[in-house]
């Protein structure tokens, strides 16, 4: 699962305009799937675009805009365009060591 905060919007299509006359709703839609990675948090006000990847246990500062790419699990990303700023204190490797440590306590 992941949290998104208020506001946010996720847009997995749009479309194109060549600048032509021909009205926008009847130019091409292009579209490419969203993901985003388990135990991830969108915060307030984000945009995230059509192919956007967000990898696991990430956060998305408040306004950001997340465009088509791949993004690292595990850090922050912050700003327009959204770029990865700081990477979290549980890094992928980390996390695998934790989530293997609960799964043996929890039998």
């Amino acid at each position: 699962f992941s949290g998104y905060a208020e506001n946010t919007m996720v847009v997995d299509s749009d479309h194109l305009h060549d600048g032509s006359d021909t009205f926008f709703m009847h130019q091409p839609v292009a579209s490419a799937p969203i993901d985003v990675g388990d135990n991830t948090f969108i915060g307030a006000n984000c945009v995230v675009l059509r192919g956007a990847r967000i990898g696991r246990n990430s956060f998305v500062a408040a306004h950001a805009t997340v465009t088509a790419g791949e993004y690292p699990d595990g850090w922050l990303l912050v700003g327009q365009p959204a770029k990865p700023a700081k990477e979290l204190p549980i890094s992928r490797k980390d996390y695998a060591a934790a989530e293997a440590a609960a799964e043996h306590a929890a039998r």
